[in-house]
């Protein structure tokens, strides 16, 4: 069984591209929508954090990008 321990989870970026795309659609569980996802800047350095709330054992890792 596969559990999504980010899921709306705190999260905090470097920033965002606009006032919508914030670092909490990071972890929403939403996939495919445009209308919830984080983009970062357009330039400069680039970070996302997500604060798990307590200690996990992680076997894997997926993340999902797009491409404008």
């Amino acid at each position: 069984m596969t559990l999504n321990v980010a899921l709306n989870k705190p999260a905090t970026a470097s920033g965002a591209n606009s006032a919508s795309d914030t670092a909490d659609k990071a972890v929403d569980g939403l996939i495919g929508v445009n209308t919830s996802r984080w983009v970062s800047p357009a330039s400069g350095e680039h970070w996302l954090e997500v604060d798990l709330q307590g200690e996990y054992a992680i076997s894997g890792f997926n993340s999902w990008t797009g491409n404008a």
